[in-house]
């Protein structure tokens, strides 16, 4: 399959704007996966071809006593 578009490209141009060994999403993946994981503070990107991109440092994934604390 070949995938094309903005998403791809935010993903190349967010991957380009990482670290060694960490990763970095947008803010909408941030959002989607904050039940699960756990994120650094907002960091505010410009991104060539996007501008200014708001993004996060994955920094752990959300043990399941953690996540039942959340819900509750």
């Amino acid at each position: 399959y070949d995938l094309w578009g903005d998403t791809v490209n935010l993903a190349s141009r967010l991957q380009e704007s990482s670290e060694p060994a960490r990763i970095l999403v947008s803010e909408t993946t941030a959002d989607r996966l904050a039940d699960g994981y756990e994120f650094g503070p907002p960091l505010l990107l410009d991104l060539k071809g996007k501008g200014l991109t708001d993004a996060r440092f994955l920094v752990a994934r959300r043990s399941a006593r953690t996540t039942e604390s959340l819900s509750t």
